[in-house]
């Protein structure tokens, strides 16, 4: 099940990019996951959030300055761009 294997790929990755503040960069984990297509990658996220496996912020409030690569990772979402990826721990 490809949704199975997303699970694990992205989970992976998060884990090997999260540097203990669990927020990593959509840039980032997209770059970790090249085998997957931005849809894949979207749709596969979407699962998780709904599943309440990872959340999405935007970077509004913190002193960041994006690259337009970083931008052009995010996705928008009630007009707002979400750039960083969250695990929720239950």
């Amino acid at each position: 099940d490809s949704s199975t294997n997303f699970e694990i790929d992205f989970t992976r990755a998060f884990h090997s990019l999260d540097t203990g503040y669990n927020f990593v960069k959509l840039y980032n984990l997209r770059k970790s996951l090249p085998q997957y297509s931005r849809q894949q990658f979207d749709d596969g996220l979407n699962t998780l959030r709904r599943e309440r496996k990872f959340s999405l912020e935007a970077s509004e409030g913190l002193l960041v300055t994006l690259t337009p690569e970083e931008k052009e990772a995010g996705i928008l979402d009630q007009g707002r761009l979400m750039i960083y990826c969250k695990k929720i721990n239950r």
